[in-house]
């Protein structure tokens, strides 16, 4: 019996094993605890196994290509069209084990320690973020109960706290406690957003990618280094961002017809990023081999993309610098 192929799905604390021999006959079904994985695939002759892509299986992945397997990592939505049945762990990794050997398949690019450590600053600002937009409003909020209004945007909270402590506003004491201690909130919370700015502008700054990136218009910093650390190899790029829901490629007028794939889409790590990979037009090449791809970066008033992360322009890189 040679198992030359196994679908594995993962969770946290038992794991489903579906294996299939040479002629496509199911020879291992079961289940493993977390600490029988290691010992088991040990066991088992090198073959190949695939995993559905999610943070933990990443980790996976490094272990059991360690231990002399060759693993692949799967999109959720291109194994869902295999699941027979009702869906349960059984069928998953059954699921995974016939979406694996489609030859047609695309897989995610396995992720080592150190790059997912890089990506961890970006999820920490964007969560940091929405707990400040949370604490605002609500300081907002309070303060309209007892009349007290300012502009919009956070550089206007401290302006509406000076109204709401002033004597003619007339809010109780106690509101104003509670004002207070929002406001403290909000001051750590701008304290631990610089701190991890300074950290991702370092990483700018150690990145030709993202540097380059950031030359052109439209781009900040934040952005460059988010699009650099998460699409690691320009020549898989829709590997990269397979899952991702991109809009239909645009034609536009510019220095002459060009039509690209506008990344510019619903996922929400690169929905703020007004950039079109493979397209015709400004072109940008970075002294790298793998990195010598074309990238068009689309002008507001033609496709008008959002903006690039809005504080991008408080951090200020410049945009004189291109590269050569």
């Amino acid at each position: 019996m040679t198992i030359i192929r196994i679908g594995l799905d993962t969770a946290k604390h038992v794991f489903q094993v579906h294996g299939v021999d040479e002629n496509e006959q199911t020879v291992v079904r079961r289940q493993l605890r977390r600490g029988e994985m290691g010992k088991f695939f040990n066991r088992l002759a090198p073959t190949r196994i695939g995993l559905e892509a999610c943070g933990a299986s990443h980790y996976w992945a490094r272990l059991l290509r360690g231990l002399g397997h060759e693993v692949v990592l799967l999109p959720p939505q291109y194994i869902k069209p295999y699941v027979k049945r009702g869906k349960n762990d059984a069928n998953d990794a059954e699921a995974i084990c016939e979406a694996m050997s489609r030859p047609g398949m695309r897989f995610v690019p396995i992720k080592s320690a150190e790059s997912q450590a890089e990506l961890m600053p970006l999820g920490v600002r964007d969560l940091l973020i929405k707990q400040r937009t949370a604490v605002i409003n609500t300081i907002r909020g309070y303060a309209a109960e007892f009349g007290v209004i300012a502009t919009k945007g956070p550089v206007k909270v401290a302006e509406l706290l000076q109204q709401a402590h002033a004597e003619e506003a007339s809010v109780p004491v106690l509101a104003l406690d509670m004002l207070r201690l929002l406001a403290a909130q909000l001051d750590a919370l701008d304290v631990k957003l610089k701190l991890i700015e300074t950290r991702l502008m370092a990483l700018h700054r150690e990145n030709p990618v993202s540097q380059c990136l950031a030359s052109q218009p439209g781009i900040g910093p934040i952005g460059a280094v988010s699009f650099a650390l998460r699409v690691t190899d320009p020549i898989r790029v829709e590997e990269h961002l397979v899952g991702v829901k991109t809009q239909p490629a645009r034609r536009i007028e510019r220095s002459g017809d060009a039509i690209g794939i506008d990344l510019a889409c619903s996922d929400t790590r690169h929905k703020n990023m007004p950039v079109m990979v493979g397209a015709v037009g400004s072109w940008v090449e970075i002294d790298d081999a793998r990195w010598l791809w074309r990238v068009h970066v689309v002008e507001q008033q033609q496709l008008r993309p959002r903006a690039v992360f809005g504080e991008d322009a408080e951090i200020g890189a410049s945009r004189d610098e291109r590269c050569s």
